[in-house]
């Protein structure tokens, strides 16, 4: 969420004209709003484009530009939801930050990616992913590709042994290199 200030900031310098469109599990228009002016003060009212806020309830879905959206909610100390987007035959879920429960997961099941925070290696956070829930989730979504984000430093630290446990669970689970791209064929 704290991007989006940044995210927003280069769409501007960018001139950028068409409608942005901005969807999540709770409402945002005022969380925006404030994150823009604490970031950029003033800015907001200068935007070229119209911003566009879409709540969806967890549990729901709304068709929006061609696209089926879909959000459940994460376990988190803060409200925090993962989100599935649909196009057609294809469909990417990304977890948001928090660990996802059984609903999450169940929106994951046959998606050609999941990205998916794994904070630590083993579940010693209560609000947050880890390396062996997500190799778990997996194995019993059948999604396609699985991309582990959102590490903490200390896991960062043990990138080896990370590796060594995806090679051990398949070829279609990975940590994403900046600049990646992913391919879903």
């Amino acid at each position: 969420f704290f991007g989006l200030p940044q995210l927003l900031l280069h769409l501007y310098e960018r001139r950028r004209t068409e409608p942005l469109h901005i969807v999540g599990g709770i409402p945002l228009e005022s969380e925006v709003s404030k994150a823009m002016e604490l970031a950029y003060p003033g800015l907001l009212a200068k935007f070229p484009f119209q911003l566009i806020f879409t709540r969806i309830p967890a549990g729901r879905s709304v068709e929006l530009l061609d696209l089926e959206i879909r959000v459940a909610a994460n376990t988190h100390s803060i409200e925090s939801f993962g989100v599935l987007i649909k196009s057609g035959s294809r469909s990417v879920y990304y977890s948001g930050d928090g660990k996802s429960r059984n609903a999450g997961i169940d929106l994951m099941t046959g998606a050609d990616l999941v990205i998916h925070e794994s904070f630590s290696i083993r579940d010693r956070f209560a609000n947050h992913g880890s390396v062996n829930t997500c190799l778990e989730i997996f194995r019993q979504t059948g999604c396609r590709k699985m991309a582990l984000v959102h590490l903490c430093r200390e896991s960062r630290a043990q990138e080896q042994d990370i590796e060594h446990l995806i090679r051990n669970a398949g070829n279609d689970i990975f940590l994403p290199r900046d600049q990646e791209t992913i391919i879903l064929d």
